[in-house]
């Protein structure tokens, strides 16, 4: 009977040794990812504090869906990236000492903390060709907003966020930034509509702009059965041919592209259809 019992712990003391060397392989694994230093880039802002510059900024932080992650005033929140990956979007009004204009620049283009480390959830990716012009108009806008009161938490990832990190379920914003490509040239016809869709659109519809692979974010291809009209319709309203509703661009079209001008939505229908023809579905990468 002894023997047996001395066996059950061996066993019992076995696993909880396999399940110690998997938890410390996690917690080790995950860090290296976490904690991986990046190169950091030169930055050249010039913000200008004008009331132009600073509703400019207020749009575009609208358009480009700062305040979906950010919160109502850029004051932070908690977001879902993954059903088990939660983080904190941070609040942007820090001040100066703490957070400066080029660590701002860098973090919306580039996905780096000031230290050199990835941000998580950053669609740095669509914002890594950003307009220095653009990216000076928010800066502006932020930092017109009244300075946080409160130090910002500093993050925290949990165990089935570290899975997740191992597993690659999800990269680091700087890594998606750093090995992007550009999107499909058509022309300096089309530059309009290309930069409004690798900025608005290809963060839920995907770089390449072919949605994703389970259909339930469709291919922007789609524009080729859609009029002018009909596109107009989809990104004011959410509605698109014969008013068929599509309750999510129905709410990103009252929070985010409402604020784009009519020239703006025309752009983005040219390109969007020239694109398309250009490159058909069959032929495009995934």
């Amino acid at each position: 009977m002894k023997s047996v019992w001395i066996g059950v712990a061996a066993l019992v003391a076995l696993v909880l040794g396999i399940v110690l060397l998997g938890l410390i392989y996690l917690y080790l694994g995950s860090e290296i990812i976490i904690q991986r230093r990046y190169p950091i880039p030169s930055t050249v802002t010039h913000p200008l504090q004008t009331a132009k510059s600073i509703a400019e900024g207020k749009r575009l932080a609208r358009i480009l869906g700062c305040f979906d992650c950010h919160g109502e005033d850029l004051r932070g929140r908690t977001v879902a990236l993954r059903p088990s990956f939660w983080i904190r979007a941070p609040d942007l009004r820090r001040p100066v000492d703490e957070l400066s204009d080029k660590d701002i620049a860098r973090a919306m283009r580039h996905g780096l903390r000031a230290n050199g480390t990835s941000l998580w959830g950053m669609p740095s990716a669509s914002f890594i060709y950003m307009r220095d012009a653009d990216l000076d108009a928010l800066i502006a806008y932020i930092r017109s907003l009244p300075a946080a009161s409160e130090d910002e938490p500093a993050p925290q990832y949990g165990f089935s966020a570290r899975v997740a990190i191992l597993h690659d379920d999800i990269d680091p914003a700087a890594f998606t930034a750093l090995s992007t490509d550009s999107s499909l040239d058509l022309g300096p016809g089309y530059g309009g509509g290309r930069y409004l869709a690798r900025t608005t659109c290809a963060e839920c519809h995907g770089l390449d702009l072919e949605g994703s692979d389970d259909k339930r974010v469709p291919s922007l291809d789609g524009v080729l059965q859609m009029s002018l009209k009909d596109f107009f319709s989809l990104m004011h309203r959410g509605a698109v041919v014969n008013h068929r509703p599509m309750p999510e661009m129905m709410r990103l079209s009252g929070m985010r592209f409402g604020g784009l001008a009519d020239y703006e939505v025309a752009a983005l229908y040219r390109y969007l259809y020239v694109r398309a023809v250009a490159l058909p579905v069959s032929d495009t990468p995934r």
